[in-house]
């Protein structure tokens, strides 16, 4: 039987009617939306209650997508970038207020407002990603080569490509959602720690024992990664984000359901983050003029019924919908994302689950 607690009153339902429920509304949006391969995942306070894989994960050899298939987070990586800022938090090894140009070298003088909590909450008035790509113009041509021959954008190059940005906004007088911020932030990590990816290995993965996870390495033959797909003229056509990133802080993450059950699962203990630090990742960001956002530290943030959920979406067809209060979540993993070309729509579906277990009432 799966049992769980929704505003006070106990919901319960045979686990075959449920399965069968999710089971169908899966199949039928997935013929629908033409998503390739899926898994979805459903967690309950510790444990993963309930895993299904459909679909390919590779169209071009036929592989079916397994319970254990790692897919791209895409911007679901934002929360673990935000996790690590709040260790370093923890640690005492910087403040929320701080201003970034204490962690960076040389920073533009426009930035001198910029904190750490506005980059977190995408308050910082910074763009999406490198606005005019103005920052290559002052590559060397031996950098310039070395970029495009390996597809291996570095640190110092994606620096370079976005600290010409000027600011939309003064920081805190809006939300706009900034890859740059994140990227930023990654940056910060780097400086501080050494090496943003030891960091998430040693401070995140290690300790929450997730094991098949692991950041961007497009070089590597990675078990069990899932191909990404997009659409064109109505067709499926692979997603062609191959790239490496020294530092992809805002979208750079591979993991699979186990891993990020076992991710819930800290986030529902005091084993990684303390209270004070998750309430400050889940807390709705006030602006300068007394608004909120609906966005906390890499979460997006609603109170329904008086109860707390945060989300995520990554653009390769990821999404996480956490109900902290009732420490239930659901998780779907699909290899659809958006791409230059089509529009697709891969998102939604937890949602739909979390309706089909009754955890709550469509609203928007």
């Amino acid at each position: 039987m799966l049992s769980l607690s929704v505003n006070g009153q106990s919901v319960i339902k045979k686990e075959k009617q449920l399965s069968t429920e999710i089971d169908n509304y899966i199949k039928v949006e997935m013929e629908k939306r033409q998503i390739p391969g899926l898994v979805y995942g459903i967690c309950e306070d510790e444990n993963l209650i309930e895993v299904a894989s459909y679909g390919y994960a590779d169209l071009q050899n036929l592989g079916s997508v397994q319970n254990n298939t790692v897919f791209e987070l895409a911007s679901v990586t934002k929360q673990f970038t935000a996790g690590a800022i709040m260790l370093l938090v923890q640690d005492g090894n910087l403040r929320l207020t701080d201003p970034i140009n204490l962690y960076i070298e040389n920073c533009p003088a426009a930035w001198n407002e910029i904190t750490i909590k506005h980059l977190l909450t995408h308050t910082s008035g910074l763009p999406g990603m490198g606005k005019g790509n103005t920052g290559a113009l002052s590559l060397s041509p031996k950098e310039y080569i070395q970029t495009i021959s390996t597809q291996n954008i570095t640190k110092q190059v994606a620096y370079e490509v976005v600290k010409t940005d000027t600011l939309d906004f003064q920081p805190g007088d809006r939300y706009s959602y900034s890859d740059t911020g994140y990227f930023l932030l990654g940056f910060i990590i780097d400086n501080i720690s050494g090496s943003y990816r030891e960091f998430i290995q040693n401070r995140i993965f290690d300790p929450v024992g997730m094991k098949s996870s692991y950041i961007l390495d497009r070089i590597s033959v990675n078990k069990f990664e899932a191909r990404g797909y997009t659409l064109r003229n109505g067709e499926i056509v692979n997603i062609q984000r191959s790239r490496d990133h020294e530092i992809p802080s805002h979208f750079g993450i591979f993991s699979n359901i186990e891993d990020l059950q076992k991710w819930d699962k800290v986030l529902n203990s005091n084993t990684l983050f303390t209270n004070e630090s998750k309430t400050l990742m889940w807390k709705d960001t006030k602006l300068n003029d007394g608004s909120f956002t609906g966005y906390g530290f890499g979460w997006r943030v609603k109170e329904l019924n008086k109860k707390l959920i945060v989300r995520h979406q990554g653009v390769t067809g990821t999404e996480i919908i956490k109900f902290v209060d009732d420490k239930f979540t659901v998780i779907v993993l699909t290899n659809l994302g958006n791409g230059r070309f089509d529009r697709v729509n891969s998102w939604g579906l937890a949602q739909g689950i979390a309706e089909i277990l009754e955890l709550i009432i469509k609203d928007d």
